[in-house]
């Protein structure tokens, strides 16, 4: 009692038990600690890094109900998926909790579309290969085809073979599918992804160039009208009895703002217009803001273009007065809409290609 001895524990047949020493075991020289991914391309649950976790985005909300409905087809699969499959589902899936540590990181996977682009051109390879590798791949033909008829020309040998694999199992329900129809499906398929992966890219290098020309055009009104400011003569917007920027002949500093400002309020009206015909949708890359943009800036520009061959040609009837001046300055910025309406149109194109990959998507599922 009371010895050191006494404080060594013992088992019930008096023998003495050795204590648990619990120390750190540090990992195999070149052994990585990351955990791995399981058969379908997810890390086990909590183990995400914390480097890794995704920043809000539209695409991804898009992605990852794709993602979800990809998995639920691996669930259904009396077979474990191809590797390719998995391997595809992984790339996405990082790709959509692909994390940026610095400013320049995401700034420069937004300009260049890394992981949207790389999401979905992995999730499309991999959906090929589920879909057409199913077994209820003939209740799945009628509505491939008519996504895969939207973006593939009449025309198009595959969306043909495509049509007489469909009418095939239509005419004999209890005919299965052979390799070489799941083949002919899956080139079908591919073709209509590969059309709406490249309109996607269109899509981000015209969002691209025009954040660029809005830019340019941003920063000439704004070196204009710096200079106006400081040389109020260097840009002659006055009138026989008034100028933008109120009563008198004699050029302000402020005239030059004014009318970008009213040539800018002009386009606004456009982009209300633009705003109202656009359809809201979990588009990767959302055009109405870089469009509008463009108009509000192109707008002020030729505004002050317009006021100032007005000025020129001496038309008295708007060189009269101020309200006649701003009035026009507000025709000018309104009349940027003749040459952006052609940019709509190609915008409005070019998103109606990238969302057939979606469509696509749907009408494979069940």
């Amino acid at each position: 009692m009371g010895t050191a001895d006494s404080a060594v524990p013992l088992d019930q047949s008096g023998a003495t038990v050795e204590p648990i020493v619990r120390t750190s075991v540090e990992p195999p020289t070149g052994e990585s600690t990351t955990p791995s991914r399981l058969d379908n391309g997810h890390l086990p649950a909590g183990t995400e890094p914390q480097s890794s976790r995704p920043y809000g985005s539209v695409w991804r909300f898009a992605v990852g109900e794709q993602l979800a409905w990809l998995d639920s087809l691996i669930g259904k699969r009396a077979d474990p998926p191809p590797r390719t499959v998995v391997e595809a589902i992984a790339e996405a899936r990082h790709a959509v909790t692909a994390g940026r540590d610095h400013t320049l990181q995401r700034a420069m996977a937004w300009w260049s579309g890394w992981d949207a682009e790389r999401a979905w051109r992995s999730l499309h390879a991999a959906e090929v290969e589920l879909v057409t590798s199913s077994a209820d791949l003939a209740a799945r033909l009628p509505g491939i085809e008519h996504q895969v008829a939207r973006e593939c020309p009449p025309a198009d040998p595959r969306l043909r073979a495509l049509e007489a694999v469909r009418k095939k199992v239509q005419d004999d329900p209890r005919a299965s599918m052979q390799d070489d129809d799941r083949v002919t499906v899956a080139e079908a398929m591919r073709a209509a992804f590969a059309a709406a992966d490249d309109a996607l890219t269109g899509v981000r290098n015209l969002r691209n160039r025009m954040l660029v020309f809005g830019t340019m055009l941003g920063a000439l009104n704004l070196l204009l009208a710096i200079f106006a400011a400081v040389w109020p003569g260097w840009v002659p917007l006055c009138g026989e009895r008034a100028c933008p920027s109120g009563p008198g002949t004699a050029p302000a500093g402020a005239d030059v703002v004014t009318v970008q400002m009213f040539g800018g309020l002009g386009a606004l009206l456009a982009v209300v217009i633009l705003l109202v015909h656009s359809k809201p949708g979990l588009l990767t890359y959302q055009l109405p803001g870089y469009l509008s943009f463009v108009k509000i800036t192109l707008g002020s520009t030729l505004a002050v273009v317009g006021v100032l061959g007005l000025i020129a040609a001496d038309v008295e009837v708007v060189i009269g007065s101020q309200a006649a001046l701003l009035v026009a300055a507000l025709v000018f910025g309104y009349a940027q809409q003749v040459a952006t309406r052609f940019l709509d149109d190609y915008a409005e194109q070019l998103v109606g290609k990238a969302k057939t990959g979606a469509d696509v998507s749907r009408a494979g599922r069940t």
